[in-house]
């Protein structure tokens, strides 16, 4: 039956349940029974937690427990493949998965190794066997998986274990206001030595921390800095330091310096590592620009922003033709570069990623906005309300729109905003677009957009000959 207690069509998965006289009264433990046991008229019926579902045949086709189905950023996962994964690695003798009770977006894997097996080896073999969003962001090592009298996995305890937390103290007072802040932020006890991102940070948690840590320090730290110093003790040493050396365009894969440029503009998140996948040919070179390292006074109006990161890509780039690619918000931002260019009398390209005309309508992204955007609203404030996109005079516009939205992106709607316009398809919805699965599909199109452009910079090129030639 589905979740309103009907009976589903072949074909259409639903959740197992069983009745009859041969069915239990209850539980030992009464208290259970209003989970499990439901009464329909006159029958009682039991919830099994199994799903499956009806060919034409009749046949029953298992699908797996209800309650090892989950989604984690956007993505349907089944717990129980990720168990199955950890248990056929060598030196693994038992492991348990499970989602962490105060942050929903963290898999927690609780395992037994053997004495030469080393945790190490473990994610490398998992990093490699499945996809980066099913791979834990948090290990447990333990010498026993805790049971139940019946002999099950007793997943309450290993929650409980998992979230436990003291009130651990750093070598100084830096140390110790930041493993108050990342304790408070991961819902778990935060060592000076941990590496943060083993126990399960992830972009959503680093997104909170670069803001309290500004608040609480005044000192303004990017994704790739956070990513570069892991642990308490490296972060306090940056701040008490004042060695932070945060840059707002950061080389993703860069070769030569005679090379054509593409600058990467990421979405609302800020932080050009949603790039850090995204390899072109050695015949160009990516920089990612990190807005979230600008000051609040420059991020008044998206075009201040523009102005702002205008002046980072002249550092590098200071050539008659510039290729910006903006993703989601970063599409906005770029848009507005590009309008800069234009006045400069430069010849920009652009390419948007998956992004509404209109800023203020429906969000496109399948992450609840409660979970994303809060902390992005404090640093950005009315940003977007305040903002409508204007047509650009002579910059050729590419849209890629990602195909698997619930709520499309409509990027036709762009086509009046350039001077030429392609549109095409990405896989996977707004927030996979860059990921791992479907990296190999985003960089073909966007060498394709390339090659647009440079097509039509050899006709234009030609048109202008065959004008003075006449």
């Amino acid at each position: 039956m589905d979740k309103f207690g009907n009976p589903v069509p072949p074909g259409i998965p639903g959740e197992i349940y069983i009745g009859g006289t041969g069915l239990a009264i209850g539980y030992v433990d009464s208290s259970q029974d209003m989970d499990h046991f439901i009464q329909i008229n006159t029958n009682k019926i039991f919830r099994t937690g199994d799903f499956a579902y009806r060919d034409e045949q009749g046949r029953i086709h298992f699908i797996g427990r209800n309650d090892a189905l989950t989604k984690i950023r956007g993505y349907r996962v089944d717990l129980l493949e990720i168990e199955t994964s950890v248990l056929k690695i060598d030196g693994v003798s038992a492991a348990a998965i499970f989602v962490d009770e105060t942050d929903k977006y963290l898999i927690v894997c609780a395992l037994c190794l053997n004495a030469e097996q080393t945790l190490a080896e473990v994610q490398k073999a998992i990093a490699l066997d499945l996809p980066s969003y099913m791979v834990p962001g948090r290990w447990l090592v333990l010498n026993t998986i805790p049971l139940t009298t019946s002999g099950k996995i007793d997943r309450s305890k290993l929650k409980q274990r998992s979230g436990a937390s003291s009130q651990e103290k750093g070598a100084n007072e830096t140390e110790t206001k930041l493993i108050h802040l990342f304790t408070e932020l991961m819902k778990r006890s935060i060592e000076r030595t941990t590496n943060i991102f083993d126990e399960g940070a992830h972009s959503l948690i680093i997104l909170q921390a670069i803001t309290r840590i500004s608040k609480t320090f005044n000192q303004r730290l990017s994704f790739n800095t956070i990513y570069a110093h892991k642990t308490i003790e490296e972060l306090a040493l940056l701040i008490a330091t004042n060695t932070n050396s945060d840059k707002r365009i950061i080389p993703i894969n860069t070769h030569k310096s005679d090379n054509e440029n593409l600058f990467l503009l990421p979405s609302s998140v800020g932080s050009s590592s949603v790039f850090s996948n995204f390899k072109l040919a050695e015949s160009q070179n990516l920089w990612g620009l990190d807005y979230h390292s600008i000051s609040k006074e420059d991020t008044q109006t998206i075009a201040a922003l523009a102005m702002a990161l205008h002046q980072e890509i002249t550092r590098v780039d200071d050539s008659l033709t510039i290729t910006l690619l903006g993703y989601s918000m970063g599409a906005y931002i770029a848009l507005e570069i590009a309008r800069i260019l234009e006045k400069e009398g430069k010849s920009p390209q652009l390419i948007l990623v998956d992004v509404n005309l209109n800023p203020s309508g429906k969000r496109i992204s399948n992450l609840k906005e409660d979970e994303r955007l809060n902390e992005i609203k404090q640093e950005f404030g009315s940003l977007l309300t305040n903002y409508s996109p204007v047509p650009l005079s002579s910059t050729p516009i590419v849209a890629l729109e990602a195909k698997e939205n619930s709520l499309p992106a409509n990027m036709q709607q762009w086509r009046t905003y350039g001077s030429s316009f392609v549109h095409d398809y990405l896989e996977g919805d707004h927030d996979s677009v860059f990921s791992k699965a479907n990296i190999s599909t985003a960089i073909l199109k966007v060498e394709n957009a390339l090659n647009t452009f440079t097509a039509r910079r050899v006709q234009l090129i030609s048109n202008d000959f065959s004008a003075h030639s006449s």
